[in-house]
């Protein structure tokens, strides 16, 4: 009995064609609460995942299908993955709470998680959203110099080529807001014309930074921050030996070898 191995709970397979198809259709669609738990589920299933033999845990291929494009990922990137999009949705449906609970009110935090949002390492077109949805909170908002610089980033992304701009609906604030390419270009040219902010935020787009999924606040590149050994998140210092938010199972800081897939 002793030799006897634990039956296998999740396939790889499985999970790929059931909880993070239906995750991704949930962001496209803009439920980003269904899409956070879907998330949730997967990154604490792919614990119990198990691969053959190391090399198969570090070169299994994951196709995942996002408006057409495929991004191969390995079993430990999925991880990596579900860490961006949790965090990024834990953002979004804050922003959304304090939107609906003070519509006038919060601008300053509104913004500043419209911002973070736009830098998880996300599918392409769902950085695309982000950035269509930060652009438009912050020119609304009256920052227009920022307001640019997501223009700009958007432009880049070159949202032509997917079609995401002209055949994607984004809700925002309840509001259907389909903008194209050229509406960037006019944001863009705004903020050229009237680079100001009317509000002061905590957002340095040229500092590369992470944010602590705890606070939802940046960590800048050099700051003080402890480790989650598991997925890799970086909290701030004061969050050490607390419950990791992402994956609510394991601890905040703790030394430990990371996840190992392989019997």
């Amino acid at each position: 009995m002793r030799e006897v191995l634990p039956a296998v709970a999740f396939s790889l397979d499985e999970i790929k064609d059931g909880e993070l198809a239906e995750a991704n259709r949930f962001f496209s669609r803009g439920k980003f609460v269904e899409s956070l738990a879907g998330f949730r589920a997967i990154i604490q299933k792919l614990l119990l995942v198990v691969a053959k033999d190391e090399s198969e845990a570090t070169d299994v291929s994951l196709l995942l299908s996002c408006y057409g494009t495929w991004l191969i990922v390995q079993i430990k990137e999925m991880v990596s993955l579900c860490k961006e999009y949790i965090i990024g949705l834990t953002m979004e449906t804050e922003r959304r709470r304090l939107v609906a609970e003070s519509p006038d009110g919060n601008t300053t935090r509104n913004l500043e998680l419209a911002a973070y949002f736009t830098h998880c390492k996300l599918a392409s077109s769902h950085v695309q959203l982000a950035l269509r949805s930060a652009m438009g909170v912050f020119s609304k908002a009256g920052n227009h110099a920022t307001a640019a610089v997501f223009a700009r980033r958007l432009i880049d992304t070159n949202p032509s080529d997917t079609k995401v701009i002209t055949q994607v609906s984004f809700r925002l604030n309840h509001h259907v807001w389909t903008p194209s390419n050229e509406q960037a270009r006019s944001v863009l040219s705004q903020g050229d014309r009237n680079p100001r902010d009317a509000h002061e935020v905590a957002y340095d787009h040229f500092t590369p930074f992470d944010i602590c999924p705890a606070s939802l606040t940046p960590i800048y590149q050099g700051s003080p921050s402890v480790v989650v050994a598991y997925s890799g998140a970086r909290y701030l210092p004061e969050y050490k030996n607390t419950i990791c938010v992402i994956d609510e199972i394991t601890q905040v800081g703790l030394p430990g070898s990371g996840l190992r897939s392989a019997i």
